[in-house]
């Protein structure tokens, strides 16, 4: 490879750091591109000027991939651990059932609004935690469409796989509602 092309790899990679310092999904690429620069320049002669000068650069590069990584990592893991506290936590039938002692009537409908509350609470969390996942699969869904594109799969396919997609997401969403109202709806009643 000349130089020239040496030196267009080097700018494109400059003007990809600066797309990753705003969007940190691409620094897999990126990686990547350094990497095959770094493996390029140690082809060439050694005693060569501008070759020193490209692996200075390329070894900014690198380790500018090597920061962005472990911010992207970073980011990474304080979305799985919010989305861990997040979780949804079930209580044993028993804990909802047993009040330890007898109370009063009003004691009674007070420890079932405690309940009712918790179940409430819980159910909101669990349907944060969804919209939540829901970001990573659409992340998901946007990558595998680029790679599907890129094999030939034609809009016509990816249209319907992606309304297939949507109707399995709203049915799940409306009957996921429906169990939280039907379960409310009995509490009151019951």
């Amino acid at each position: 490879m000349s130089l020239g092309e040496l030196k267009i790899m080097a700018n494109e990679i400059e003007n990809e750091i600066e797309l990753c310092n705003k969007d940190l999904k691409k620094v897999g690429s990126l990686v990547i591109k350094t990497q095959s620069l770094m493996n390029l320049l140690a082809k060439e002669d050694p005693s060569d000027k501008e070759v020193k000068v490209l692996k200075i650069k390329a070894s900014s590069f690198q380790s500018k991939a090597r920061e962005l990584s472990e911010r992207r990592s970073k980011e990474k893991q304080e979305l799985e651990n919010e989305l861990m506290d997040s979780k949804i936590r079930t209580k044993k039938i028993t804990e909802m059932s047993d009040f330890g002692s007898e109370m009063g009537q009003s004691g009674f409908f007070a420890a079932q609004s405690s309940k009712l509350d918790d179940f409430i609470s819980t159910s909101m969390d669990s349907l944060e935690s969804l919209r939540r996942q829901s970001v990573y699969i659409d992340r998901i869904n946007e990558t595998l469409r680029r790679g599907a594109f890129r094999l030939g799969v034609s809009n016509e396919t990816l249209s319907r796989i992606e309304s297939r997609f949507a109707g399995d997401k709203s049915l799940f969403i409306i009957l996921l509602i429906g169990i939280v109202a039907l379960v409310l709806i009995l509490r009151f009643i019951l």
